[in-house]
This record gives structure tokens, C-alpha cells and sequence, in this order.
């Protein structure tokens, strides 16, 4: 018996952005650049964590302990909590003593 997959034969849609669009979604253009949090408080993006199986990017990191020389307090933002604009803004609905007092922000609950 033969079957014929007619969806074998599709394409994955594209995405199409513009060039401007392009520059927003670059990693290189989200870390480094601020998060600001619910409460208005606002930290540095200091690295991402992605899913090894999909490469997805899966959390947003920010150190906590702005005033130290040695990252020692990262906390870690899932991505659903996190949206960025198309102006470039990064937000998030977590507000940042909520990531500051929570365990399931800490790196090491993870």
C-alpha cells in the first residue's frame, strides 16, 4: 500500500520582517539592553538560556547585584514572562521583587 503525504510537501511559512524589523530580533541587540520590570524597575539583560532542543530562547538572565564587579546574584526570567516591543523595549509582567524574593527566578532552582 502506498500513502501519499500531501503535507510533506509544504513549506514551513517564512517570516517576513523588514530590514528595520530584523535589527530588533538580533541577540546581539537584546543583551545588554535593559528589562523593565512591572514595578518600573529596571536591569540589564546579562544573558539568555536556550532550550537545547528547540533553540528557543527560554530565559532572560539579569544580575541582581548591580553594584558588584562579580556576577554573583542571577536571576533568571522565563521568556513567556517577557515581551519585546517593536520599538526595541524590553518588558516584562514580573514585577522585580517578585524575580528578587522568588525561588523559581533563582539560577540554582532551576
Amino acid at each position: 500500500m502506498l500513502v501519499k503525504d500531501t503535507n510533506a510537501q509544504r513549506k514551513p511559512t517564512e517570516l517576513k520582517v523588514t530590514k528595520r524589523e530584523a535589527e530588533y530580533r538580533l541577540v546581539s541587540k537584546i543583551l545588554d539592553e535593559y528589562i523593565v520590570f512591572s514595578d518600573q524597575q529596571m536591569r540589564q539583560i546579562d544573558d539568555i538560556l536556550l532550550d537545547a532542543k528547540t533553540g528557543k530562547i527560554k530565559y532572560f538572565t539579569v544580575d541582581m547585584a548591580t553594584d558588584s564587579f562579580f556576577s554573583d546574584d542571577i536571576r533568571a526570567i522565563p521568556v513567556n514572562e517577557v515581551h519585546v516591543k517593536w520599538s526595541g523595549q524590553v518588558i516584562s509582567s514580573a514585577s522585580l521583587t517578585d524575580v528578587s524574593s522568588h525561588k523559581k527566578y533563582q539560577m540554582n532552582s532551576m
